[in-house]
């Protein structure tokens, strides 16, 4: 245990060792006769070593990469038994995982959401993503008990503005019908296309050069990547995506 990214209990003097010349305190001596453990909770991220069942402590798991159990004998000769889980465990490793789901549990219910916290998670995911038809059935659903605005301090998003428009550019690009966003942008959202290096004015020709690909149009795809997609390559952001 004196290798970088290694850690181990030793026997001779109960000290913890971890990475090179890094050893401190840790538990008790072991020697013949003793059974010793090591794991790992995954939950707090730390390893652990028992003696005879017992727990004797827990650090933090600061080791990057695969972890292989490695065990190292004093002399000549020596014998030892390894158990991997084929047979029970001296420590009792299923009331260890209880006690600390147990904790996390504790943890969490200690936490306070406010009244209906839930029931706007979802309508504000909705809302974000456009699903327009899915929200008004949501919203539909819970009128029989809606939750009051004065309980959760939300008020209506001001993403509800253009719903139905942001559902329309979403259906048109998915149908592979670039220029008719392009259109609707114009018509709807001009201030979006004013900058005519911005990402979504990138992504947008991108996905129409991709629409020639596909159907096959080799000759209009070269016309219109070099018409829109080469004023981006003066700009290191694009530089990369158009290599």
């Amino acid at each position: 245990s004196w290798e970088s990214q290694s850690c181990g209990y030793h026997g001779d003097d109960g000290y913890l060792y971890r990475g090179p010349g890094k050893s401190e305190s840790f538990g008790p001596k072991f020697t013949s006769g003793d059974i010793i453990g090591a794991g790992i909770n995954y939950i707090e991220q730390l390893l652990f070593f028992t003696k005879n069942g017992s727990l004797i402590g827990a650090f933090p798991k600061d080791i990057k990469g695969p972890l292989y159990p490695t065990i190292a004998v004093h002399s000549q000769d020596e014998e030892l038994t390894v158990n991997f889980g084929k047979e029970q465990f001296c420590f009792d490793i299923e009331g260890y995982i209880l006690e600390q789901k147990m904790t996390q549990q504790s943890i969490s219910d200690k936490l306070y959401l406010q009244p209906d916290i839930s029931h706007w998670i979802v309508r504000s995911y909705l809302l974000h993503y456009g699903y327009q038809d899915t929200l008004s059935s949501f919203d539909a659903a819970s009128e029989t008990d809606p939750p009051a605005n004065h309980q959760t301090g939300y008020g209506e998003p001001p993403e509800m503005y253009g719903l139905s428009h942001r559902k329309m550019l979403r259906q048109l690009i998915i149908n592979g019908d670039i220029d008719s966003a392009f259109k609707r942008l114009e018509e709807w959202y001009p201030q979006v296309l004013k900058d005519e290096i911005s990402v979504i004015c990138f992504l947008l020709h991108s996905q129409r050069f991709i629409e020639y690909i596909r159907a096959e149009q080799l000759e209009g795809a070269v016309k219109y990547a070099r018409a829109n997609l080469a004023n981006f390559l003066a700009h290191k952001a694009f530089e990369g995506l158009l290599k």
